[in-house]
């Protein structure tokens, strides 16, 4: 049987869900049980300390110990060192202790037991689940990284491996690297397949039958020298958690194929233990974004400058930016609004920049509205991109010093009397309600396009005679002087009301 140590446990899981305190003799987990009171627990096992006051975290450390062989005398009613102080513990029962921070500084761990923090955001059940699916994946995966896995699965189909979960990413290669070509070094390079190879995947079905099919996929050789590969699907259930690409002179005999079974059923296990990782991190880091960006405390440190921007469409916007060399987006959900937090500094497209995510967000043909570049006041950066979103159209990119003259005018037109109280605009409004003309949009266009009736009929798509003759109509409908700047000051802020 494998297993894997508390230290093991806290690389897989990252800082985000344990924090390491005290290595000990970091031993092997045999088992993950929640500490009650009472309740023998066996060698081997991480407790969990559900419910574990600041007080009761010592008592805590000390179960998880062997009896002290010599201890000092009790607390005096003074305040003297309490009885912990100078014991000699002997060999630790526990593998380690995980307690809900923040711990109390004036802790005393037994030496050779784990100790480690549970950042106060992360709910225990979720962590719960995670450690013991963690530890159970390894017993029964032979405790095999993805990397060694690689090297086995060359080793049967005679051939350079990678393995790529299902956005293209790399998540691990072979060490064998011959023969190769251009793809597979820049997709080790990259970290994920490049963006010109994946289109001519596509455009042959690869991914669709990868999608849809159990069975291994032979792709004959490519353009540019690209050599034949072999495409094995890794399913979980059903449930396609990526696939390894081996490269291979030419169609691989179903005797090979069939030798992958064990190692094929090993690679599932540890992309399983991928996915759960990578969504509870995701999950918690939307969590702190969130708190972060409605003005509470969070444990996060946004870059400096960031900007935050509103975007829509959000479905599948995570997968998006991943795709695109964003490991860890910081991506979160308000009043039903995606925000990204992005860096707000320099021009170059690196993955979580402005600059890049602008990139990403006009190829994608999505609608982003962004707030001013800040230094530590994300909160009010994610405000102002709420506001402009208002204001956005569909597949438009733009940003709050940008939109500028738009905001002004709504700001001033947001006032709570009515400001329809005179004027042409309140007549106009109920001609076109009872004739069926169109003056209130001719105006609209004459007023935004500063009366020139060129532009102002391309923009209601009639000829520019049409618009010359409406705008007779309606001065004769409702007359006002159209050459004075504050009457023209006035109507737009009355039509931006409507």
């Amino acid at each position: 049987m494998h297993v894997i140590t508390v230290s093991g446990l806290v690389e897989a899981l990252g800082s985000t869900l344990l924090r390491p305190v005290q290595t000990g003799a970091d031993l092997p987990v045999r088992d993950v049980v929640i500490a009650e009171p009472g309740v023998p627990f066996s060698p081997g096992d991480l407790l969990l300390g559900v419910g574990v006051t600041a007080e009761e975290q010592q008592a805590l450390l000390d179960r998880a110990s062997a009896r002290p062989s010599t201890t000092s005398s009790a607390a005096s009613p003074t305040g003297s060192a309490p009885s912990h102080v100078g014991a000699t513990f002997g060999e630790p029962l526990a593998a380690g202790v995980a307690l809900k921070g923040p711990i109390t500084p004036s802790l005393v761990a037994p030496p050779g037991v784990a100790v480690v923090e549970v950042p106060a955001e992360v709910s225990w059940t979720r962590l719960l689940w995670l450690l013991r699916d963690l530890v159970g994946l390894i017993s029964e995966s032979g405790g095999d990284t993805l990397a060694s896995l690689a090297d086995d699965v060359a080793e049967v189909l005679d051939g350079p491996v990678t393995i790529e979960d299902t956005s293209g990413q790399v998540l691990a290669y072979s060490a064998r690297q011959e023969p190769t070509d251009a793809g597979r070094i820049s997709s080790i390079v990259g970290r994920r397949i490049p963006q010109d190879a994946l289109a001519r995947l596509r455009t042959k079905g690869v991914y669709r039958r990868l999608t849809r099919e159990k069975d291994p996929i032979y792709v004959p050789s490519g353009p540019g020298g690209r050599l034949p590969r072999l495409v094995v699907p890794v399913r979980y259930g059903t449930e396609l958690l990526g696939a390894i690409w081996t490269i291979v002179p030419g169609p691989v005999p179903p005797s090979r194929i069939a030798a992958l079974g064990p190692t094929l059923a090993a690679v599932a296990l540890q992309l399983l233990r991928l996915r759960a990782h990578g969504d509870a991190a995701r999950r918690l880091l939307s969590d702190r974004l969130r708190t972060l960006l409605t003005g509470g405390t969070a444990d996060l440190v946004p870059p400096d400058p960031c900007r935050v921007a509103a975007v829509r469409p959000a479905d599948g916007l995570g997968d998006l930016l991943r795709r695109h060399g964003w490991r860890t987006p910081y991506l979160t959900s308000i009043d039903g609004v995606t925000y990204v937090l992005a860096a707000g500094h320099g021009d170059a497209l690196t993955p979580g920049s402005w600059t890049w995510l602008r990139w990403v967000a006009g190829e994608a043909k999505l609608t982003v509205a962004a707030g001013t570049a800040v230094s530590g006041a994300a909160g009010r950066s994610r405000a102002q991109a709420a506001e402009l979103l208002d204001l956005v159209s569909d597949g438009q990119i733009t940003t709050y010093e940008e939109a500028w003259p738009r905001l002004v005018v709504k700001r001033a037109a947001a006032v709570p009397a009515d400001l329809l109280l005179g004027g042409p605009l309140p007549i106009l409004v109920a001609h076109d309600a009872a004739h069926g003309t169109a003056y209130v949009e001719t105006l609209r266009a004459w007023l935004w396009e500063q009366g020139n009736p060129t532009a102002a009929s391309a923009r209601l798509h009639v000829h520019p005679n049409t618009f010359r003759y409406r705008m007779r109509r309606l001065l004769e409908t409702a007359p006002c002087d159209l050459g004075s700047a504050e009457v023209r000051l006035a109507l737009t802020l009355q039509l931006v009301t409507l």
